[in-house]
């Protein structure tokens, strides 16, 4: 059996300890296959992700809705679709490497990366409220909305353009109030 990893998770409560079983995330991410389907996921992924992180206004829909069921809008969730999930936690080099994106796109976005790798909550990483005032957040979303712009020029397929400039059927149903 794997020995269990000592993880620490910080909140309003303070820290509490834990262990977990080692898992993909303790492993470097080997290169994606070169394949069409894979390739147009992944980039509806990555332009959604940054439609998400560009739009505050419905952030602070999604994220503030005591009624949203759908975990998924959360400061942390945004974090883990975008670092873990399309595999840019070492940057863009791989994906540009992988056939994903352009040199161009990832030019386009690199300082949304910059900024959102190195941004820390005010308080904690579940205060949503001081994450969405924070001046140091509105940076990244500014930076989001500046790769949305000059990605908008780039991309010819609709699909794609739909992904990066319009909030998905998930969001607009987890910004309703019930």
């Amino acid at each position: 059996m794997d020995a269990a990893i000592p993880c620490q998770i910080s909140g309003r409560m303070g820290a509490r300890k834990y262990f977990r079983r080692p898992d993909a995330r303790d492993t470097l991410m080997p290169p994606i296959a070169p394949n069409p389907e894979r390739r147009a996921r992944w980039r509806n992924d990555w332009l959604s992700s940054i439609e998400e992180l560009a739009n505050l206004d419905m952030q602070r829909a999604t994220w503030l809705n005591l009624t949203n069921a759908n975990p998924h809008y959360s400061y942390i969730e945004y974090l883990e679709c975008y670092f873990t999930d399309l595999c840019l936690s070492d940057g863009y080099a791989a994906r540009v490497a992988d056939g994903f994106l352009s040199s161009d796109e990832a030019a386009a976005a690199s300082q949304l990366h910059s900024l959102l790798d190195r941004y820390k909550p005010p308080t904690d990483e579940f205060d949503r409220q001081a994450i969405l005032q924070d001046p140091r957040w509105l940076q990244v979303v500014s930076a989001a909305k500046v790769a949305q712009a000059m990605l908008a020029t780039m991309l010819n397929d609709p699909e794609e353009r739909k992904s990066l400039l319009i909030p998905s059927e998930y969001a607009f149903a987890a910004a309703r109030p019930v």
